[in-house]
């Protein structure tokens, strides 16, 4: 037992202090760093980033190949459901995109899987071909919202083939499951219509229809929070092509507050499930047809990484890092979004409403789509981290300095301007300014991975990868972690387990030319404190390349 400060929250979610004793599991046997770093005896907790991070792949070959799924964190397993097969998604023409649709059927997730969380091992597995067809198209869908709140998992939206049918659309439905019940029922293959009539409910609004953003709980931003922050994102209904004309699509551009409260029961209905009475609170910023559009444009993104976070001050908010696309451009946003409450404490008794601030003075130059990360806090040093494991960015690190490739579609080069890559670097929020860190001769995934895509060497990984907390950092009342979420540095004393990197989007080359697949890999992630990561701080480039 290691005497550990306590940290809960205030009213206002800020870190307060107590003490506790408190097991810690020290992971680092076996483990291979993912780069070199300053030894130990350099360490200073004040350095750019005063921590290490090593990899050990776990259950070669027995992970199945996922990304853009949904995750659970249900204890000692992970549940993995929906999300898509194969690669990045294919870029037809008009005339090519039924003949060869960019999201293949065929290639759609219709499994549910439980990983033994310790292992990797997949250890149960069922189909959900079972189900109510309404819920089925939405445990099939690819980059779906969703959050875990007490023990029901909230899944809301998602672009998925639409019931009974081969056409695609985002999903204007929300679908709540009882974890418990999900777990025992992968674990007894018995995802059926019994199930469903205990277990599910689901509830339908228009303003749902949303795919790449991000569901947050609302009390994410304070305790007083209630509801569900629909955030960012957008719909697109149709058939994918890069002609044009096969498909709509109109960006979110907001953030939207949800009441999901459960109605009648699955018997009660007669149907196969129960019913959720879905309200929408308000929509920030609202809906206006006379708004010029440059006033949204900071809020037109879609496929990013989206955290509760902390200020420097050790405040709650939220923090949408990067995102793609700007408005007719093949690029990606270099400056993060917070959003926080306007009431924290809800003293009026009014919905809770938010502010969205552009945060003008970061630069986030690496990690624009969403990718997997590790979010940290330091109070001692009034620091807030995150940590980005590669994925497809707007610059790319090559011999020492930082480039970015102007969009060039001529069949000899094929760059979109947003190559994958394969770099690690940190974001790092002080009171004194921020900065974004490159973890110099680190890469994801590691060198000696061996991770392949059809035989050849695929090199770059991180995009739609997931982290999911160790144990020790997983639990709602944990006070090792801030909102489920931010990991508390200070409380961390010895190279410890903190978590587990799955899956993703992994590419044979920075602009592949469809040579990608889903990632079988399973990586258990060790943080080792007072070690300082060797890296450099990034700055904008003077000149594009």
């Amino acid at each position: 037992m290691t005497t550990l400060q306590l940290v809960t929250q205030n009213a206002l979610g800020k870190v307060v202090k107590g003490f506790c004793s408190i097991t810690l599991i020290a992971g680092l046997s076996a483990c291979a760093y993912i780069g070199k770093s300053t030894p130990p005896n350099n360490a200073d907790s004040t350095a750019s980033v005063p921590y290490t991070l090593s990899l050990e792949p776990l259950n070669k070959g027995n992970f199945p190949g996922l990304h853009s799924m949904i995750y659970v964190d249900a204890g000692d397993y992970i549940v993995l459901m929906a999300g898509r097969l194969n690669g990045l998604h294919g870029f037809p023409s008009q005339d090519q995109a039924y003949s060869n649709p960019s999201f293949p059927k065929d290639k759609k997730n219709q499994t549910a899987f439980l990983i033994e969380k310790a292992t990797g091992s997949v250890i149960a597995e069922a189909s959900v071909a079972n189900l109510p067809s309404l819920i089925q198209q939405q445990l099939t869908a690819t980059n779906t919202q969703f959050t875990v709140q007490g023990n029901i998992l909230y899944i809301v939206g998602g672009y998925g083939y639409a019931q009974d049918t081969d056409s695609m659309r985002t999903l204007n439905q929300v679908t709540a499951i009882n974890v418990d019940d999900l777990v025992d029922a992968i674990k007894h293959n018995k995802l059926d219509t019994d199930f469903s009539k205990a277990s599910v409910s689901v509830g339908t609004h228009p303003s749902l229809a949303i795919t790449g953003g991000e569901l947050e709980q609302a009390a994410s931003l304070g305790n007083s929070g209630r509801g569900f922050l629909l955030i960012f994102g957008h719909q697109f209904d149709g058939v994918f092509s890069i002609g044009g004309g096969s498909f709509y699509q109109q960006y979110s551009e907001s953030v939207r507050k949800f009441a999901f409260n459960f109605g009648a029961s699955a018997a009660q209905q007669g149907k196969d499930y129960g019913k959720i009475d879905v309200e929408l609170i308000w929509q920030n910023p609202a809906i206006s047809r006379t708004r010029p559009a440059q006033e949204t444009e900071e809020y037109h993104r879609r496929d990013l990484t989206i955290r509760p976070t902390l200020t420097p001050q050790g405040e709650p908010q939220i923090t949408a890092f990067g995102g793609v696309f700007k408005p007719g451009q093949m690029a990606g946003y270099l400056n993060p979004i917070n959003i926080v409450a306007d009431d924290p404490s809800n003293q009026s008794g009014l919905p809770q409403t938010v502010s969205l601030n552009v945060d003008k003075s970061t630069e986030q130059l690496m990690g624009q789509y969403e990718a997997g990360s590790i979010s940290l806090y330091s109070e001692k040093n009034s620091t807030f981290y995150h940590t980005i494991f590669g994925g497809i960015s707007q610059f790319y690190w090559k011999d020492g300095a930082l480039h970015h490739d102007k969009p060039d579609f001529t069949r000899q080069s094929g760059r979109d301007g947003l190559p994958f890559i394969n770099t690690v670097s940190t974001l790092k929020f002080t009171e004194a300014g921020s900065g974004q860190y490159l973890h110099k001769d680190q890469v994801f995934p590691p060198a000696d991975a061996g991770l392949t895509c059809n035989g050849k060497a695929a090199n770059y990984l991180g995009a739609e990868t997931v982290f999911v907390h160790a144990n020790e950092f997983a639990s709602a009342d944990n006070s090792l972690v801030f909102n489920n979420e931010a990991i508390l540095l200070d409380e961390i004393t010895k190279p410890t387990v903190v978590g587990y990197l799955i899956g993703g989007i992994a590419s044979t080359a920075a602009y592949p030319s469809g040579k990608t697949c889903a990632s079988p890999t399973y990586y258990k992630v060790t943080l080792t404190p007072n070690q300082t990561t060797n890296s450099v701080k990034l700055s904008l480039p003077s000149i594009e390349h």
